[in-house]
């Protein structure tokens, strides 16, 4: 009975947290919702955390969601049901959990395992605003803000062609992605304005 007690704490106390943010990868049911749950994460970092994420480190949400949509095929794929990776993250170090890809299982790189999605896309916007390969992407986003006091997503996306191998045709991708997300109305109901910034 003492056992039976110890492994019911254990589960309620350590496993229930993880647990319960991975099943939300496989609660996608269409586009609309995907952008819902990226929504709720994003809303969450950039209010709670406002010193970190002030605008001139925010990201643009409909840029968030077309990386995510694409490199994830709106939540579908294999990396995001399994991984929680939304955005086909690497990672070199064989310490950090990480999946192979069904192509290349004895590949040196992996692609990261998260938590959750938050913990993914909090990882996805330390890395835009710090890597080397995207300097070009964060001048261009300062240029932005002090020219128009706010972020543009299509006209940011042709600064990350270093995400992909498929170079400027990827940033072409994200624009038709950027511009369905809007014609959609995916934002409908949702305090984000016609700019895809998050209203407070």
């Amino acid at each position: 009975m003492r056992l039976l007690t110890i492994i019911i704490l254990f589960f309620v106390l350590g496993m229930s947290p993880v647990y319960s943010e991975k099943i939300n990868a496989f609660e996608v049911k269409n586009n609309e919702d995907f952008v819902l749950k990226i929504f709720a994460c994003v809303k969450n970092l950039y209010t709670t955390q406002t010193e970190k994420y002030s605008i001139d480190k925010q990201i643009p949400f409909d840029l968030i969601v077309a990386m995510a949509a694409y490199e994830s095929g709106w939540g579908t794929s294999r990396f995001a049901v399994q991984g929680n990776n939304l955005f086909g993250i690497r990672t070199w170090d064989d310490n950090i959990p990480q999946m192979k890809p069904l192509k290349k299982p004895n590949s040196k790189w992996g692609v990261r395992k998260y938590v959750s999605y938050c913990t993914c896309i909090e990882d996805y916007i330390q890395i835009l605003n710090n890597h080397p390969a995207y300097e070009e992407f964060r001048q261009a986003r300062a240029n932005e803000i002090k020219l128009n006091g706010y972020t543009n997503a299509t006209t940011l996306s042709q600064f990350l062609v270093a995400w992909s191998e498929l170079g400027t045709q990827y940033t072409y991708r994200l624009r038709e992605i950027i511009l369905l997300i809007h014609s959609e109305g995916y934002y409908k109901g949702l305090p984000v304005n016609v700019r895809g910034q998050i209203i407070e």
